[in-house]
C-alpha cells in the first residue's frame, strides 16, 4: 500500500474509534433523539415538540421521542438538557418561561447563556388570559372592576412560581391596582383542569391548549396577546386595544442542545428542523394551533433570547417579584 494511503487509512481508523466530533457528525444522527420537554404533557410545549419530533424524524432518519420532565418552572427538565452529553441526541424545548423569566428569578444550577446552544426557533405564540365559567366579566375592564370590588377574592393559575404565567399576572396586578391569588402548579394542563371544575378562577397560557375550551365556551377569553386579533378568537381583544400593551408580548418555542454540541450537529439539526417547518403539514398542524411557524438559523434564534430576557427582565423590576 501507498504510504499516503496507509496513513489516510489510519487516520479514518482512529477517528472512528476514539468518536471524535468530525466523525460522529458524519454518520449523526444514528440512533434515536431524546427531546426534553420541561414540562407536564397536554400543554401547548409539548403539542410542539410532538408535532416537530414528527416532522424532524423523516428529514433526519431516525425518531425523535418526546420525554416530558416537568417541574420548578421547566428548571427540572432544563438541567436534564444541560447535563447530557453534547452529541445531538438529547435535545431540550426552550420557551419564554423556562429561558428567559425562570433565570432572572430563580438561583439555577446552569446558566442558560453558557450551558445551552440555540439550534432553531419553532412558532411564536400569542398567550390568551381566560376566565372560568363562573366569573361574572367578559373582558379586563368587568373583571377589573369585579377585582378591585373584592381585593383577594380572585385567583389565577400558572404552571410555576416564577414561570411566564405568574409573572405577567403579577404585571397585570401591578398595572390595574389588584389583588389576585396566585396557585402554582406542575403543568398548565393542571391549571385549565382546575379553572374548568371552578377551583380557581383564571389563567394565562399560550392559546392552543386552552383554544378548545375557549371554543366549546368552557372557558371565556378575556384577552390575547400580539399587535392584532387573532384569527380564531375575532371577538377576544387584544392587551393593548384594553390599555395593557406591556402584556401582548408573543411567546416562543425553540429547541436547544447542550453546550460544546459540535458545531456540524447543531448545523444538521438546524436544517432538519427548517426542513419540517417547510412541509405543508407540519406549517398546517401548527397553524391550527393559532401559533405562527418560524425557523431561521441559531444565531437568529439566540437573538430572540436574549432580547426577550431583556424584556422580561425590565418587567421583572417593575413589579419588583419577591421570588427566592
Amino acid at each position: 500500500m501507498h504510504p499516503i494511503a496507509r496513513r489516510s487509512l489510519l487516520i479514518l481508523t482512529v477517528m472512528a474509534m476514539t468518536g471524535s466530533p468530525a466523525f460522529a457528525a458524519d454518520v449523526f444522527p444514528s440512533r434515536p433523539i431524546r427531546i426534553v420537554v420541561p414540562f407536564a404533557p397536554g400543554g401547548t410545549t409539548d403539542i410542539l415538540a410532538r408535532i416537530m419530533a414528527d416532522g424532524m424524524g423523516r428529514h433526519l432518519g431516525q425518531s425523535l421521542i418526546v420525554d416530558n420532565r416537568a417541574g420548578a418552572a421547566g428548571a427540572i427538565g432544563s438541567e436534564m438538557v444541560v447535563r447530557a452529553a453534547p452529541d445531538g441526541y438529547t435535545l431540550g424545548i426552550a420557551t419564554v418561561t423556562s429561558h428567559s423569566v425562570l433565570p432572572l428569578t430563580r438561583k439555577l444550577n446552569y446558566d442558560v447563556r453558557k450551558d445551552l446552544m440555540p439550534v432553531v426557533n419553532i412558532a411564536n405564540c400569542p398567550t390568551v388570559w381566560s376566565a372560568g365559567p363562573r366569573v361574572a366579566a367578559n373582558n379586563l375592564a368587568e373583571f377589573i372592576t369585579l377585582a378591585k370590588a373584592e381585593p383577594g377574592k380572585y385567583s389565577f393559575g400558572s404552571s410555576g412560581t416564577g414561570g411566564g404565567g405568574h409573572l405577567k399576572m403579577e404585571m397585570f396586578q401591578y398595572r390595574t391596582g389588584t389583588k389576585l391569588l396566585h396557585v402554582p402548579y406542575k403543568g398548565i394542563s393542571f391549571v385549565i383542569q382546575d379553572v374548568l371544575a371552578g377551583q380557581v378562577d383564571t389563567l394565562s397560557d399560550d392559546l392552543p391548549s386552552s383554544l378548545p375550551y375557549i371554543q366549546s365556551g368552557k372557558l371565556k377569553a378575556l384577552a390575547v396577546s400580539g399587535t392584532r386579533r387573532v384569527p380564531s378568537l375575532p371577538d377576544v381583544p387584544t392587551y393593548a386595544e384594553q390599555g395593557l400593551p406591556e402584556l401582548g408580548l408573543l411567546s416562543w418555542f425553540g429547541l436547544v442542545a447542550p453546550a460544546n454540541t459540535p458545531p456540524e450537529v447543531i448545523a444538521r439539526l438546524n436544517k432538519a428542523a427548517n426542513d419540517a417547518l417547510a412541509e405543508p403539514q407540519i406549517r398546517e398542524a401548527i397553524e391550527k394551533l393559532s401559533v405562527f411557524p418560524a425557523g431561521g438559523t441559531p444565531q437568529e434564534f439566540g437573538r430572540t433570547m436574549e432580547n426577550d430576557r431583556t424584556s422580561q427582565s425590565a418587567l421583572l423590576k417593575a413589579v419588583n417579584v419577591k421570588l427566592d
